[in-house]
């Protein structure tokens, strides 16, 4: 099975990963790519780790439940993660309802969980599509 790296060199009609990685908005590939050791193949397995390890459907149960200590922690999974990857946005954003959770500011999740939970998704499926495209080009 061919690497999701060797798939994009060999792939003539891609330009480059980076290029089609800097169509990711929401993705800081150079710093993502900088906390794998440069090892574009290592970063491109914690994407798409990170995707396939969603927390979008626990994080959604904490939240109806009012569940905070959960909720708390799957949003503090989410940020560290995110910012592994350099989804920095995403990562600033579950971060401060981290916060929030720890100093009891439900008005403050109540406020935004909405947004953060769009905007995951968001971010989810835009790695998804990115990786299909990858598997498509080696197809």
């Amino acid at each position: 099975m061919y690497s999701m790296v060797t798939v994009m060199r060999e792939k003539k009609s891609l330009k480059s990963l980076d290029k089609l990685v800097s169509s990711l908005e929401f993705l800081n590939f150079e710093q993502g790519k900088k906390r794998c050791m440069n090892d574009e193949e290592f970063y491109l397995e914690l994407v798409k780790e990170f995707a396939e390890e969603s927390k979008l459907k626990t994080l959604q149960e904490n939240y109806q439940r009012q569940d905070w200590p959960q909720y708390r922690m799957n949003v503090h999974t989410i940020k560290s993660s995110a910012a592994y990857i350099g989804a920095e946005e995403l990562s600033q954003q579950a971060r401060l309802l981290e916060n929030a959770a720890k100093e009891g500011n439900q008005a403050y999740l109540v406020a935004k969980h909405i947004e953060f939970t769009q905007y995951y998704q968001k971010v989810l499926q835009g790695i998804k599509d990115f990786l299909a495209e990858i598997e498509s080009a080696g197809a």
